[in-house]
């Protein structure tokens, strides 16, 4: 998309595209070195399922956590993950709406798809989305046209919250690795 766009500016140039075959070459490089020190092609898709359980099942696992948590809701952590899930989504398309510079909203809207259709345990998916930041912007121009004295109050009261609850997550909680 990036390379698209430095195009349409500039005319065709081969840095961009150069640029764009670069990137796209470290995820199946890395797939093939696993594959060659494993002695299996699909060596990685095969430990991720046999150690935790992750597959591609488009979202069928995402949308299971969901009924389950609005129909028992067994504690606070699946119910504030499953809303902290919806936020991001939604929080997605809102930045969808506003027109976000595209090769964020690109990456970030893969990261959120690759993270959401996939089976892996519900409670590690608000870790597998931070790098995908797109789902923090329109929360970030909110902030950018509040009061300062509102602004710093929302990311101090943000940070607390996120500083306990990463710590909870990580040390009290049933599941912490």
């Amino acid at each position: 998309m990036a390379a698209v766009l430095a195009m349409r500016r500039g005319g065709f140039s081969w840095r961009p595209v150069g640029a764009v075959a670069l990137a796209c070459t470290g995820t199946p490089a890395y797939l093939l070195w696993v594959g060659w020190r494993s002695g299996q092609l699909n060596a990685w898709f095969v430990i991720q399922e046999a150690g935790w359980g992750t597959r591609w099942d488009n979202g069928a696992a995402f949308f299971s956590f969901l009924a389950h948590t609005w129909e028992h809701a067994d504690g606070w952590v699946p119910v504030s993950t499953a809303v902290l899930l919806l936020a991001a989504v939604g929080a997605t398309a809102v930045a969808w709406r506003r027109g976000t510079w595209p090769p964020l909203l690109v990456y970030g809207t893969v990261m959120v798809v690759l993270t959401l259709a996939q089976s892996n345990y519900y409670h590690s998916k608000l870790r597998l989305l931070v790098p995908a930041l797109v789902f923090l912007l329109p929360f970030a121009v909110a902030l950018g046209r509040a009061r300062t004295r509102t602004a710093v109050a929302v990311l101090a009261a943000a940070t607390l919250f996120g500083s306990w609850y990463g710590a909870h997550m990580l040390t009290v909680w049933r599941y912490a690795i």
